[in-house]
């Protein structure tokens, strides 16, 4: 899109009269954030807001104001409008309410500037055709004289925009949902006066909402708190309004009311867990992505990732023997002989702690696509693996039954199926096209739904279990997209603060990081050079050469979960060797610099190797700890020297062992690492 031109300047007298008072502001906002020098814009054009200083800045003729609010003659393709400077400060992050309504309907854009509008300091927003569109944006920290601009859709027609509205996150609407046993309790600010508590479907928006999904009524003097039942009766059956969201509406001039605040979700889990087990611990941090289960329990490991393809656990055809699982009265089958080919239990039965990574590949039967694979799924997707369809009721509804019956079967008090510690939401998810394919889409987007599919993870395995964590998986591009196309790989830096934005709009909560710290080069063992791995949250990757990078940014407060860092596995790394002897040695001595990093960083709870056997299919590369046999796919043939090295790392033989690997790397000991 065309940069904006610098606009106008405007007298702050008439820009304070569109504003909210700062004394009104300041006497809900308490001490809910830093002082603020003035007051946040709610500018209601369907009554008193100014449009002195807002300019028809592209594409757009005369703004006018009418009964609807702001009118947008669109005369071009490449409309937008922009603000004037907004007086504001602090370091929240904001949260902007607009309702918006276009003759043409499609995406439109929201940015967040000062010197020059930038994609990743905006949100795309779809709206309806010819209907009012109500969305809650989460946008970085801005400061004086930063400005907005609006891009709605289409190239011809009118589009209206009713309001604008920019506050800090947490300062307007619900801001907190516990759930507690039987109910949930909730909490909310800034509204003076009637209001309704509307409930919303997961993957709803405020366009669903229909005047029988309010569940509560308030009045409220700035601020209050109030408790709706959990659980609805209907019928036969018993609905759980765990993974429901939750949005405020107050009363409006023009409309009638309007929603106030963003959809907010449970953050925390009291007492909502149907089986008392306990976490499961790891006794180190070395693990491997298990091929062979004996052969890897005979290496020593405590962490093993399992892959784990969802729709074809789903049995839509009800076989005899399959399991049935119930969701929301609803009866899911599950078939046998893929559930039991899961090999948590004798893997579990020996220490080890089992992460379950969570895939859906397209099988190219229509019905089980159609149910399981985003629709904006693109048959061209080179790896047949789809972001999860969590869009549709349907696919939503069985992606929830499936994580409650693999919580549930993962999690008996006995362990009678063994017991997991994890669910890896996805692959790789900041290569999207590639490994969680949902079409080319922008990035603010991609990462709404993949927060929406990992939060419906976190509620479901919530409902069955406390002993299960929720991790997000990231490659090694940090402020780099993979193949430079931003509409299908995100930088690993802003999914994590975009992510963690947004999650905090809508209820934070507890989410882990899954990451595949690849040399730069995967065909280059040696990752201490990486030239690309450089000091600071700046470096375009994190390999194992800048792995404090990583332990580092994660202890930023703004990620923190209840004032702690987030804690970090490596669920998928490994280092290439060429087939000759040399290249092994290469490849073992980096498995050795590697485990030393590693074990220097205690925000790291494993270090899960990929792979256990070289892959035929795998681009060219030999990741494995054993060579295959030519004429296979994966049949292991014979041990490298990384084998041993291996076996040897959280051992006393380790100094022996890693020894051969210093000269390799250029040091003397390993304290100069």
């Amino acid at each position: 899109m065309v940069e904006p031109p610098k606009l106008r300047a405007v007298s702050m007298l008439k820009f304070l009269q569109s504003l909210v008072s700062a004394a009104a502001l300041l006497s809900w906002v308490g001490a809910a954030g830093p002082p603020l020098r003035a007051a946040f814009p709610d500018l209601d054009f369907t009554t008193t807001a100014d449009l002195s200083g807002w300019e028809s800045t592209h594409d757009v003729g005369p703004l006018s104001r009418g009964p609807e609010g702001l009118a947008i003659p669109i005369i071009g393709a490449d409309p937008f409008i922009t603000s004037p400077p907004l007086s504001l400060s602090g370091t929240n992050d904001l949260m902007v309410e607009i309702r918006l309504r276009s003759e043409t309907g499609g995406r439109a854009q929201c940015f967040w500037y000062r010197d020059g509008a930038r994609e990743e300091a905006s949100a795309h927003f779809d709206t309806l055709t010819n209907a009012w569109t109500d969305v809650c944006l989460a946008l970085p920290p801005g400061g004086e004289g930063w400005r907005l601009r609006l891009d709605p859709p289409g190239s011809g027609g009118t589009a209206h925009l009713a309001w604008i509205r920019v506050s800090p996150l947490g300062r307007r609407g619900i801001t907190r949902v516990t759930a507690t046993g039987p109910n949930l309790e909730m909490a909310a600010v800034g509204v003076t006066g009637d209001c309704e508590i509307v409930e919303l479907e997961p993957q709803a928006t405020y366009s669903d909402a229909q005047p029988w999904m309010t569940v509560h009524r308030v009045t409220l003097e700035g601020r209050g708190v109030f408790t709706v039942p959990r659980f609805v009766a209907r019928t036969e059956r018993s609905r759980d309004r765990l993974t429901s969201g939750f949005f405020l509406r107050e009363k409006q001039a023009v409309f009638g009311h309007r929603p106030t605040g963003p959809i907010r979700h449970v953050e925390e889990f009291r007492d909502t867990a149907a089986l008392n087990t306990p976490m499961v611990k790891a006794g180190g941090k070395k693990g491997l992505q298990v091929q062979m289960v004996d052969d890897a329990l005979a290496l020593g490991i405590k962490h093993a990732a399992l892959n784990v393809d969802l729709p074809s656990l789903f049995d839509p055809v009800l076989l005899a023997d399959s399991y049935v699982w119930f969701s929301n009265g609803v009866e899911f089958r599950f078939r046998k002989a893929a559930v039991d080919a899961i090999p948590v239990k004798p893997l579990f039965d020996a220490g080890v702690s089992v992460s379950l990574i969570l895939l859906a590949y397209a099988s190219g039967e229509p019905d089980r696509d159609a149910l399981w694979l985003h629709p904006g799924y693109h048959p061209q997707a080179p790896n047949r693996l789809g972001a999860f369809n969590t869009t549709t009721r349907d696919g939503m509804a069985s992606y929830l039954a499936t994580i409650e019956f693999l919580a549930h079967r993962f999690s008996q008090p006995d362990a009678r199926h063994g017991r997991i510690s994890h669910f890896i939401v996805g692959n790789e998810v900041t290569a999207h096209w590639h490994w969680a394919n949902m079409g080319d889409v922008p990035a603010n987007l991609f990462i709404a739904d993949y927060l929406r599919t990992v939060r419906l993870t976190q509620a479901a395995s919530r409902k069955i279990t406390d002993a299960i964590r929720v991790c997000l998986s990231l490659d090694h591009h940090w402020n780099l997209t993979y193949g430079n196309q931003p509409t299908r790989a995100i930088p690993g830096r802003r999914l994590i603060d975009d992510f963690n934005r947004l999650a905090r709009m809508g209820g934070n909560f507890d989410w882990q990081l899954a990451y595949h710290p690849y040399p730069e080069n995967l065909f280059k063992a040696d990752t201490w050079k990486d030239p690309s791995a450089t000091a600071g949250p700046d470096t375009p990757r994190i390999t194992f050469r800048n792995l404090r990078v990583l332990t580092d940014y994660l202890r930023r407060p703004e990620l923190h979960w209840k004032g702690v860092p987030r804690r970090i596995l490596l669920t998928e790394q490994g280092f290439h060797s060429d087939g000759t002897e040399a290249g092994e040695r290469l490849q073992a001595a980096a498995y050795a610099y590697a485990w030393q990093k590693v074990e220097a960083e205690p925000g790291i709870d494993a270090f899960i190797l990929h792979r256990h056997v070289d892959h035929r299919h795998e681009g060219g590369l030999n990741l494995g700890l054993w060579r295959r046999k030519p004429d296979s796919v994966a049949d292991p043939l014979s041990r490298k020297p990384i084998y041993d090295v291996f076996q040897a790392a959280d051992t006393p033989r380790r100094e022996e062992a890693f020894r051969f690997a210093l000269p390799i790397i250029g040091i003397t000991n390993w304290s100069g690492l």
